[in-house]
């Protein structure tokens, strides 16, 4: 749903998150790309490392400056990243890049987003889903 627009066709609505959120310039989507593929956001590596890394990619507050499809493809990762680290490694992403400044833009505007805290699981929900993952494959 958008304004006066609805639909719940799955095609059309990959269509129009195409159409609205990815970048029109080649430019643009070369930094979107670049900024997915250089994420922080996942559990290997060293995160301060992978973070000064991210920051050289955003723009601010998001990848491009505006929301854009860099940004709904890595909003779910960042939500579980940030928590995951919290729970389970008893560490705040935040403070491990506090001199990073894009970068705590970027969580802060992820996480404050309607349309990231409309469809994100309740932490009640996720924080036992990674239990089990965590116990399985290890921290």
């Amino acid at each position: 749903e958008d304004g006066a627009f609805a639909t719940t066709e799955s095609l059309v609505v990959l269509q129009y998150i195409v159409d609205t959120l990815w970048p029109v310039s080649p430019q643009d989507k070369a930094r979107a790309s670049l900024a997915i593929e250089n994420s922080p956001f996942g559990f290997s590596g060293n995160l301060r490392e992978k973070c000064e890394i991210f920051e050289k990619h955003i723009r601010g507050p998001f990848v491009l400056g505006d929301f854009s499809f860099a940004d709904a493809a890595l909003a779910p990762f960042v939500v579980r990243f940030c928590l995951y680290y919290k729970q389970f490694k008893d560490t705040d992403v935040e403070d491990v890049c506090k001199d990073l400044p894009k970068v705590r833009e970027y969580i802060a505007a992820i996480h404050q987003r309607p349309s990231v805290q409309d469809t994100t699981p309740h932490d009640d929900f996720l924080i036992p889903a990674m239990a089990k993952i965590v116990e399985r494959i290890g921290s």
